[in-house]
């Protein structure tokens, strides 16, 4: 007994067979074969797949996680703690998805026609924070983390009007280990943003 060429260990009790999914084995047909000949399923037997770990373990949404284990090739969503996120598949055991913007910390799942694998650990979401320190001379300071790659920074005067942010168009230096910029409003009330 095969299950898509991999072999099994099986049984036979009357006219029945009873046979245990073998450790990487792959979605496809199951075959039995005996002295008489080839008896191939037809239908397709589902692996549900394994998730066994995922590389980095922590991070900002939008970064990109490797995740590993067993029957990728169907997969049909990836969730991060229950939140969908885009993917692409390298191969039957490893996947890359992006985190999505409102994921939680949680388990990652990988859901395919054979059922859905449920990491073991947690996926840790970090929060993205902006620090705004106002110096005695007028201008103001922001700093974010490094590894919040991808985002504009930008500032409104009225948020009540969300189409009057307007891009800071100063280049972030890096000041202990944060992007950092200093920027001189030009209102009393300015607001400040970063924006995926």
């Amino acid at each position: 007994v095969s299950f898509n060429g991999v072999s099994a260990s099986f049984s036979v009790v009357g006219n029945s067979i009873i046979a245990t999914v073998p450790a990487g084995a792959m979605s496809g047909p199951i075959v039995v074969t005996a002295p008489g000949g080839t008896g191939n399923s037809g239908n397709y037997f589902w692996v549900k797949p394994v998730v066994s770990g995922f590389s980095p373990s922590s991070g900002l949404a939008g970064t990109s996680v490797t995740i590993t284990g067993s029957s990728f090739s169907n997969a049909t969503a990836v969730l991060f703690n229950g939140t969908n996120a885009s993917y692409t598949l390298g191969n039957n055991t490893q996947l890359t998805a992006v985190v999505p913007t409102n994921a939680t910390t949680g388990p990652i799942s990988v859901v395919a026609p054979g059922g859905t694998g449920v990491s073991l650990g947690n996926f840790v979401v970090e929060a993205l924070t902006l620090s705004i320190r106002l110096l005695t001379n007028g201008p103001v300071v922001i700093s974010w983390t490094t590894n919040a790659t991808g985002f504009l920074l930008q500032a409104n005067t009225n948020l009540n009007l969300q189409t009057n942010w307007v891009n800071v168009t100063n280049v972030p230096v890096v000041v202990i280990g944060k992007n950092t910029v200093t920027n001189s409003p030009t209102n009393s009330a300015t607001f400040y943003r970063l924006k995926k």
